[in-house]
């Protein structure tokens, strides 16, 4: 499997992914939780996951770009970089729910919910009722698994054609579950038209592998149209919203398209410590949660109020979650994502 440089700017994108979601979670602790006022909370940090989304496609896509690529092994490499942090996390999740069920606000446990949530098997939440796993924000994991799955199987079969058959697969997926409105949690996720934001990405490699070129006008442009559009259009009224990969793909895509021709067209500025927090980005989309729990717990009382006191909060928990991050990924998941590795190797 081809080894993907580094493109910065798509380093820069991860990062940036990565604290919108944090900051829809910081921006909704605050004025749930603690009760603030003045500070609206950013819905359309939700989007955020969306990008990544595209980005997953993009780099998936130019990381199978040569012939030759074995199908087990590009699915064992991806299962083994996302799932054990992802099983750290939910375990510490569990082993809190178990030992002080009284700081979760919706935490039931349930033996087939858990044991799905570490499977990446989408299940019935048994309190929200809603497709979600032990650790919420797991969620978006279940379809990326789903989605090198089907990559992987696409490989299997039609690997010179994988783009064209991931798009005919999806939008299948997508009409089966539009005609047939599945009951059961699995088949609801599955079928997500959210899963068209790989699509998209995998459509932006296409032309960053071809031969597109944009000049350097012509780029920015469609990275200040791009940027607009993301955060002009709605906010998802759900995780699986019908148009959701319209509003919010369409416009991560564009945006990562501008990105990457830049930097194809040699208009790229090496910044070593977004490139640091590039890497360590789904560390970041793993902990902040933990970060913004601890914040909450030790806020002061006599913080100030209103926007001030929101924006306080933010960037506390910016840095809090920015600092946990970086050691998570330095001292936890690069050492276990490596064992892990070893352990594939060697079988």
């Amino acid at each position: 499997m081809t080894s993907l440089p580094t493109i910065f700017h798509v380093q820069y994108l991860r990062i940036a992914a990565a604290m919108m979601v944090m900051l829809l979670h910081a921006s909704h602790s605050y004025a749930v939780h603690l009760q603030g006022r003045g500070l609206p909370v950013f819905l359309d940090g939700q989007k955020g996951v969306d990008l990544f989304f595209v980005i997953s496609g993009f780099i998936m896509t130019c990381m199978t770009a040569r012939d030759g690529v074995r199908p087990g092994d590009f699915f064992l490499r991806r299962l083994t970089r996302v799932a054990p942090p992802y099983w750290i996390v939910t375990a510490a999740v569990l082993a809190l729910a178990m030992l002080v069920p009284s700081i979760f606000h919706t935490m039931g446990l349930d033996a087939a919910h858990v044991a799905a949530s570490f499977a990446f098997l989408p299940w019935t939440h048994p309190e929200t009722g809603t497709a979600l796993p032990l650790f919420q924000l797991g969620w978006s994991l279940n379809l990326e698994l789903e989605f090198y799955l089907l990559l992987a199987l696409v490989l299997a079969v039609l690997p010179a054609r994988r783009v064209g058959a991931m798009v005919t697969i999806v939008a299948g997926l997508v009409a089966t579950g539009l005609i047939c409105r599945p009951d059961v949690a699995a088949f609801r996720v599955w079928t997500s038209p959210i899963l068209f934001d790989f699509v998209l990405g995998m459509v932006v490699a296409v032309a960053f592998l071809g031969r597109m070129r944009l000049s350097r006008p012509a780029g920015l442009t469609l990275l200040a149209v791009g940027s607009a559009a993301l955060f002009m259009t709605p906010a998802p009224q759900t995780t699986y919203d019908l148009w959701r990969w319209l509003s919010a793909g369409v416009p991560a895509a564009v945006i990562l398209l501008a990105a990457v021709m830049l930097e194809k067209g040699g208009h790229v500025r090496p910044i070593v410590w977004l490139r640091v927090l590039g890497d360590a980005s789904y560390a970041l989309y793993l902990c902040h949660y933990f970060a913004i729990g601890v914040l909450r717990v030790i806020w002061p009382q006599a913080a100030p109020g209103g926007t001030a006191g929101g924006a306080l909060f933010l960037t506390a928990a910016a840095v809090l979650s920015l600092v946990g991050s970086v050691f998570f990924h330095l001292l936890i998941e690069k050492p276990v994502v490596d064992t892990a590795r070893r352990m594939v190797v060697h079988k």
